[in-house]
């Protein structure tokens, strides 16, 4: 009575969940548009190179945004010619014949879905983009990239894994769908979010300096600063609504496939149910349980009649006395349970729990990030523990196979009961259960090797480009020296060598970046786990291409500040060397007191010559001056251009500059242009003073004795060398 009252129960709720169905949440939203942009580049494009999991989300989504069909249609396409026909501007595809639409009508079953070509012939950037978002060349290529791997003729099949080459189910193509809308918006955070952070961040650091140095413009620098800041924070607080919603797609896409699941599992059971007691309505199944309950309604039609019979009667008191019905005997049909099915589905359950075991210690390392402080070793310790579940993984098998063999011993005897029954749905439980944890235990393996190799190769090329850093911090000041422009230029030219031929390393830290990549996304793709510390190595990586970038930049900008200077030195080398010579050569045209008159006029007009090619030496002298500033500003920009990639690296390279031991290049040239400017202006002037003093000595040899008018003017000479 109590099984039968079960089952009314159960038909009742049944009835009344299709009478009143459960209330769904509204899904989140998206913006269809960002999705799009991401699907034109990599790890989309280019179709021919992309992994096969990448292709195959971007032609389900294309092709479901395109025809605006649910996925149970786009699971029920074929790859047969006669359900997938390319034309030359379309293609026309239709489910095959067993599938019945939401809405069973000839029109519904017998439409097509058309999708036309987009831009088949671009004429500008603008329209090859959107040649990529084609769905016609999209298919024409994933047919042909799974070709090799389809077992069944099922448009879509699920591209790697044990079942790779098998039918994807509407549940799949829906996770396809959600996963490409999740990786589009992660894309937009990582590689545009976080950069326009960092611009937003700057501007508003350079409105705060200005505003804390009392800038002219400061009430309109506070404005745009506050509003700047405003407008920023609202645009932060709606990419953070987005990243909540796209959370709660996911969890809701899961509570949707686990309702799905215990929706056709109760399905199950009910028709179970339903056939076990319909046999058990069968004539003659039943027979002592129907005999008892006719029997019991005898005895209560019988005392209804006595009890009425007395209450007719007055005057009289009967009390009637009811004997309790024997309880019902056994029914033959429910035999007992067999003591060998109760071990055995304990031992099935012991290895149930073995796997659920081994599934929750590889998800928490899946789901924990790894040790920022030292992430090579906490990977390769998670690699050893990994290790130790693999070989608890192949002792389970080795328990589930023998295990498996005593259930195909104990059903091949035919035995009864329920315990008996549920067997071989458990033991395909477990089957499919340990399929799962090895996928699982497999692709987290792929992904923690990805993730140490990419580990070791972020620290190795750190280290690299460290080196690198730390040579060009102490190459700020170039020191005075004859030939240290050739010096300079050659060692920056081996270093420049040098960065080329460690170029590998960086090819190989991107190549290890897509490998992780790859790998994570067959766990997010399999088992929609996201890796928590691909957000972290992608930044690592870019900044490492960046760095090694600036380091390329900075060796081509001081090589190109010094050939440019080569030339200017060589010419003020040349330049100065001559003046300096000249100088050093210029005669002195002192007249003496036993010069004669002639020999007096031929001294004065030496001097003459000589006070017309210092004057003649002035462009000379003032392209030297030219020369050397022109040189001095060029090493100061070199130094400045130094301290600023030098500051850029002070939160990264904690090595301080040397101070340079010796006079710089601009303190030399400027030292040596002082010298030079101040012998030719002495030069100059004691030329002057010497012209001067002949002309004097000439005038007083002409009104008087020669000698005594070079006596004169030698004793003149005298005194004033005197005074001097």
């Amino acid at each position: 009575m109590e099984s039968i009252q079960s089952v009314l129960n159960s038909m009742e709720k049944n009835e009344f969940m299709t009478i009143v169905p459960p209330y769904r949440s509204p899904v989140p939203p998206w913006d269809l548009n960002l999705v799009l942009s991401v699907l034109q580049e990599d790890p989309y494009e280019p179709l021919d190179t992309i992994p096969l999991p990448s292709l195959t989300e971007k032609v389900v989504f294309l092709l479901a945004i395109t025809s605006a069909r649910r996925v149970s249609e786009i699971a029920a396409l074929s790859c047969k010619v006669s359900f997938t026909i390319f034309h030359k501007d379309k293609v026309v595809l239709r489910p095959t014949p067993d599938f019945l639409p939401k809405v069973v009508s000839e029109y519904h079953i017998n439409q097509d879905i058309v999708v036309p070509l987009l831009c088949p012939e671009p004429k500008n950037s603008s329209e090859s983009k959107l040649h990529t978002l084609d769905v016609v060349r999209a298919l024409k290529i994933y047919l042909e990239c799974t070709k090799s791997i389809r077992r069944v003729d099922a448009l879509f099949i699920i591209p790697n894994g044990p079942k790779g080459g098998t039918r994807a189910s509407k549940a799949t193509i829906a996770k396809w769908i959600c996963s490409t809308i999740v990786r589009a918006y992660a894309r937009f955070k990582m590689e545009d979010l976080l950069p326009q952070e960092e611009n937003v961040n700057h501007l508003l650091d350079d409105g705060e300096r200005m505003i804390e140095l009392n800038h002219p413009a400061v009430p309109c620098i506070q404005a745009h600063h506050e509003a700047l800041k405003d407008e920023w924070q609202n645009f932060l607080n709606l990419c953070i609504c987005q990243e909540n919603h796209l959370k709660n797609a996911e969890e809701y896409k899961k509570f949707q496939d686990d309702a799905d699941t215990v929706a056709h599992t109760l399905k199950e059971v009910n028709r179970n149910l339903d056939t076990k007691f319909s046999n058990l309505a069968a004539p003659g199944a039943a027979s002592e349980l129907q005999l008892q309950l006719e029997k019991e309604d005898k005895q209560l039609i019988q005392a209804e009649k006595k009890h009425t019979e007395i209450q007719q009667k007055p005057g009289t008191w009967y009390i009637p006395v009811v004997t309790p019905p024997a309880p019902p005997a056994r029914v033959s049909s429910i035999p007992s349970e067999d003591p060998q099915a109760n071990q055995l589905l304990n031992k099935l359950n012991k290895i149930q729990d073995d796997l659920k075991n081994t599934e929750q210690e590889v998800l928490s390392r899946v789901r924990s990030p790894v040790s920022q402080a030292s992430p090579s070793q906490d990977l390769a310790g998670r690699l050893k523990q990994q290790e130790g579940t693999d070989l608890r993984l192949q002792n389970i098998a080795l328990e589930k196979d023998t295990v498996q063999k005593e259930c195909e011993a104990f059903l091949n005897k035919s035995p009864v009961g329920t315990v008996a029954s549920q067997l071989p749905s458990i033991q395909s439980n477990i089957n499919n259960k340990y399929k799962d944890v090895q996928v699982l235990s497999s692709l987290y393996g792929e992904e923690a090797k990805a993730s140490l190799n990419l580990e070791n190769q972020i620290k190795k090329t750190d280290e690299m480009i460290s080196g690198f850093e730390n040579s060009l911090v102490q190459d700020g000041v170039i020191l005075y020296s004859p030939n240290v422009l050739q010096e300079r230029a050659s060692e920056i030219q081996k270093m420049k060598r040098d960065l080329v031929d460690k170029q590998d390393n960086l090819l190989k830290l991107n190549k290890s970046l897509k490998d992780t990549e790859l790998a994570c996304s067959s766990l997010q793709t399999n088992w929609q786990e996201h890796s928590p510390d691909l957000p972290r190595q992608r930044t690592q990586v870019q900044h490492l291409n960046d760095r090694y970038h600036a380091v390329a930049d900075q060796l081509d900008q001081r090589e190109k500040i010094l050939r440019d200077t080569s030339l200017p030195y060589q010419q003020y080398k040349s330049s100065y060397k001559a003046l300096d010579t000249w100088l050093k050569g210029l005669p002195k045209n002192q007249v003496t007191s036993s010069d004669s008159p002639s020999q007096v006029n031929h001294k004065l007009q030496s001097q003459k010559r000589l006070l017309d090619e210092i004057q003649s030496k002035e462009p000379e002298k003032n392209n030297v001056v030219k020369l050397s500033d022109d040189l001095v500003n060029a090493f100061d920009d070199y130094e400045k251009q130094a301290s600023r990639y030098s500051t850029t690296l002070s939160s990264t390279n904690p090595v301080p500059p040397k101070k340079p031991k010796g006079v710089s290049m601009q303190q030399g040239i400027e030292e040596q242009q002082k010298d030079l400017v101040t012998r030719y202006s002495q030069a100059a002037v004691e030329s002057r003073q010497q012209l001067t003093q002949m002309e004097f000595a000439k005038k007083v040899l002409d009104k008087s004795d020669g000698t005594d008018g070079i006596q004169a003017i030698t004793q003149q000479n005298l005194y004033r060398r005197t005074r001097n």
